[in-house]
């Protein structure tokens, strides 16, 4: 026996884990790579319904200021003033003065009709002029508005309202009927 030696036996040091390991960064990122995927897949879908909604919007602006105008136009006048009008507005719904677009900027077209309409969708709805002693005492105005494609000029905005089956079918035709009476409103 060896007197005066002592064996040190070094134990193995022990391992702290500091960090993640090269497969569960490759997990990870994979896992992160299909969320954005995902996400990325829903984008147009979002940014398709915000441009629908807002050009619903403003072609409910252009609709509220037609009708705007109309009820405070002098009963005599309203065929004169909106039967077959077409007016031309930009994106905002600012109506562009002049028959023309020559800078391209017209996006929506509005056309005024006076008359007697019927309505069918599910269930068919009559709008009539009423006449008493056969002076008009209610006038019924459709107020139809249309977007209209890149590329179309004002001057071919007119094609919109003749080809209204074309332009409804695309889902880009918006139709109001008003009833204004005489006397009323300040008619």
């Amino acid at each position: 026996m060896a007197t005066g030696t002592f064996q040190h036996r070094a134990r193995p040091a022990s391992r702290s884990r500091k960090g993640f390991s090269l497969v569960e960064v490759a997990l990870s990122l994979g896992v992160m790579a299909f969320a954005l995927v995902a996400i990325l897949g829903l984008l147009p879908s979002g940014v398709n319904s915000f441009r629908q909604s807002s050009q619903l919007a403003t072609v409910q602006q252009i609709a509220d200021l037609i009708t705007i105008e109309a009820r405070q136009t002098d009963f005599d006048k309203l065929s004169a003033t909106f039967n077959g009008l077409v007016r031309y507005y930009d994106t905002d719904g600012t109506e562009l003065t002049g028959s023309t677009d020559p800078n391209g900027v017209c996006v929506y077209a509005a056309q005024t009709s006076i008359g007697n309409f019927t309505v069918s969708s599910g269930t068919s709805t009559t709008y009539t002029n009423l006449q008493v002693n056969n002076q008009p005492q209610i006038q019924t105005i459709a107020i139809s508005i249309a977007h209209i494609p890149e590329g179309w000029t004002a001057a071919g905005t007119t094609a919109a309202f003749s080809l209204t089956g074309k332009v409804a079918a695309r889902g880009d035709l918006y139709t109001r009927y008003i009833q204004v009476a005489n006397g009323v409103n300040g008619n």
